[in-house]
């Protein structure tokens, strides 16, 4: 991939993974310079409810997360 694209406010340098809901990437919040890695949903799995709804469930639980190793 030579241009890197933008999700709010983050740069999406590169894909990491693949997985069954989406795909992952290394990305850096542009304001504070800060790295990442950001899921996205993708295909038609973004549109169906129980997919959705797992997803939030994921982020819900990612967000109680708190090491100095997860990023």
């Amino acid at each position: 991939m030579d241009a890197n694209l933008t999700f709010g406010p983050f740069e999406l340098l590169k894909p990491v993974g693949t997985g069954g809901m989406g795909m992952v990437w290394h990305a850096v919040h542009r304001q504070q310079n800060h790295p990442v890695a950001i899921k996205v949903m993708t295909g038609e799995r973004a549109r169906q409810d129980r997919f959705v709804n797992a997803f939030r469930e994921e982020v819900r639980a990612v967000a109680r997360l708190n090491h100095p190793n997860i990023i």
